[in-house]
């Protein structure tokens, strides 16, 4: 079966989060996705597990080349995710 997933790939979220990680940073406030696509797109559910780890508070811009632009909160796009919370007894 063929899927449109990227799981064994790097996506650029999940670099930009690690390279800001292993330069000390350790809050993600703010996300900026741009694409060549006619509307904006949002990151994938691992981006968004990734960046959920984070903030539930991060603020995901979602951008085209072309100027379109939309916003959203990660505990929006992913109000289920997996977080610190989950492991608490």
């Amino acid at each position: 079966m063929e899927s449109v997933s990227f799981t064994l790939s790097t996506h650029a979220e999940m670099n930009a989060i690690d390279t800001a990680v292993a330069a000390g940073y350790r809050e993600i406030k703010k996300i900026l996705v741009i694409t060549n696509s006619r509307k904006p797109v949002f990151p994938c559910a691992l981006c968004r597990q990734k960046i959920m780890e984070f903030s539930e508070n991060t603020e995901v811009i979602a951008a085209t080349i072309r100027g379109k632009f939309a916003t959203a909160r990660i505990r929006d796009l992913y109000p289920s995710a997996f977080t610190k919370r989950s492991l608490k007894k």
